[in-house]
């Protein structure tokens, strides 16, 4: 089961990293790969029909501004967050389920049964949106730099969506990675607070007495 947590979570953040890398493309496609077909030390860098005082590479260096913010406004906080707090809760109600089967209770929420509960939900979804915001930003700045290398190198658009294909390649790796950690910390985390809860309720649910046995349980 904890495998299926981990595999679900980095297939979300995959799926997000698919995105990222279709909006550098058509970006790419549509606002600069004019610019680098046969290269950029081939097509030169002569003024735009348009705008005769503005070289073709000073508009994609301007565009290369606009495709970074592009891709970083690519998902939305708010879908970040959704696909956080999926991953908590159910790495959350996958280990309280366990602790709740050996001490047979049911009818606790085990997010919101308790302010302390709630303050580490919050503070664990944060950490995640912060990873997956962290992975997109750094997307983006890879793949401005690819393309500022390809102006310095003369390099086009073959090379380009090589480089492309090859940072995205390291961010799906990078989305595992981040699954395997988050799931096995999270999961660590979980049942630390579940072990606790448990030891709490058999506490408070239970008299104990002294006979001359020892103790027992009313």
């Amino acid at each position: 089961m904890p495998r299926n947590l981990e595999d679900a979570y980095r297939r979300h953040i995959v799926r997000l990293v698919v995105e990222w890398r279709k909006v550098a493309m058509e970006y790419f496609n549509v606002y600069m790969g004019d610019y680098f077909k046969g290269g950029t030390q081939i097509v030169g860098d002569a003024p735009k029909k348009n705008n005769p005082t503005e070289t073709k590479q000073q508009n994609v260096l301007h565009n290369l501004d606009a495709m970074g913010y592009t891709i970083k406004q690519a998902t939305s906080d708010a879908t970040i967050r959704k696909i956080a707090e999926q991953f908590v809760t159910t790495i959350d109600m996958f280990s309280y389920n366990n602790v709740a089967m050996q001490i047979r209770i049911a009818g606790i929420n085990p997010i919101r049964d308790s302010p302390e509960l709630t303050k580490i939900f919050n503070a664990r979804v944060a950490e995640n949106v912060q990873l997956i915001k962290y992975m997109k930003d750094r997307y983006a700045d890879s793949i401005t730099g690819v393309i500022s290398r390809a102006i310095s190198n003369g390099d086009g658009t073959g090379v380009i969506t090589k480089e492309i294909v090859k940072q995205t390649g390291m961010s799906v790796r990078h989305a595992a990675l981040v699954a395997n950690d988050q799931t096995g910390s999270r999961l660590l985390s979980s049942m630390r607070v579940d072990t606790k809860r448990r030891a709490q309720k058999i506490t408070s649910g239970n008299q104990w007495k002294m006979t001359d046995t020892g103790p027992n349980i009313k």
